[in-house]
């Protein structure tokens, strides 16, 4: 159950939503890091660790583990952090610093991951790409479904006080 000041009968649907794209983006940055670090091989300026031909997909088994565990924190941060509260009252900016804070702590706790799970082959290069593009993605869903929001409000406010108006 979604509390929030001013919210919709639609909100679980949407904070549903929300989850699926912030899952959806993690895994398309996963995928684009991906073909960043394939197309950087190819000019000698990042090399893939050995033993591709038994690896699913093409990827080393570590770089399949990266992906399980970041999307399994992201979820984690992301509903402890608040990140999927809806809440029309909050202004753009403490969204944005909240927001923040989660990715913040989701890129320490999956590169703390990497340590402790002692993934060694999978690349700092690699991590970062896919960081900043995972981060970007999940960050453009935030100011998209604020917009939404924001002129759903709007929308409805107008209605109300043409409603009011009527004779």
């Amino acid at each position: 159950m979604i509390v929030s000041n001013g919210s919709d009968a639609n909100a679980p649907q949407k904070n549903d939503l929300a989850r699926s794209v912030d899952s959806a983006s993690v895994v398309l940055a996963f995928a684009a890091a991906s073909m960043l670090a394939t197309m950087l091989s190819k000019i000698d300026l990042f090399r893939w660790p050995a033993g591709l031909a038994h690896s699913p997909h093409g990827w080393p088994p570590e770089y399949i583990i990266l992906l399980i565990v970041s999307l399994v924190l992201w979820a984690v941060v992301g509903s402890c952090m608040g990140v999927y509260k809806l809440n029309r009252l909050e202004s753009s900016r403490r969204m944005n610093l909240r927001l923040g804070r989660a990715l913040g702590v989701w890129v320490a706790a999956t590169a703390a991951g990497v340590f402790f799970l002692k993934l060694q082959t999978v690349s700092r290069q690699f991590d970062l790409s896919f960081f900043i593009l995972a981060s970007l993605f999940i960050f453009l869903r935030a100011v998209v479904e604020r917009k939404l929001l924001v002129r759903s409000a709007n929308r409805q406010r107008f209605a109300w006080r043409c409603y009011r108006r009527t004779p």
